[in-house]
């Protein structure tokens, strides 16, 4: 697997080529600000590089994956953890107990 990629105005585009099947995948990555900035945008969702930072290290964030040392993160990552994170309340008793428990 060969793996290329070029800077974009917004992320990294990374082409990927699979020698084997003959096909290229185009994903787009993101620096940690700019997928806080993508996760307040797509999802309305207030995120913070230091945020995705601090749940790197102790987990339960997004996928990561590091070219060198950077670390960038997928659309589909994102997108994934935000719909993990995100639930429906119909009325304020559904919410978490640990967000009752914190008031």
């Amino acid at each position: 697997m060969t793996v290329r990629w070029r800077k974009a105005a917004r992320g990294i585009v990374t082409i990927i080529r699979n020698r084997r099947e003959g096909t290229l995948t185009k994903t787009k990555l993101y620096r940690r600000a700019e997928a806080a900035a993508y996760i307040r945008e797509a999802h309305h969702v207030p995120c913070a590089a230091s945020t995705l930072a601090k749940m790197n290290t102790i987990g339960g964030g997004p996928e990561v994956t590091y070219v060198g040392r950077w670390p960038l993160y997928s659309e589909q990552a994102l997108d994934a953890w935000v719909a993990a994170k995100t639930r429906i309340a119909r009325n304020t008793s559904e919410r978490p107990r640990q967000l009752i428990a914190a008031e």
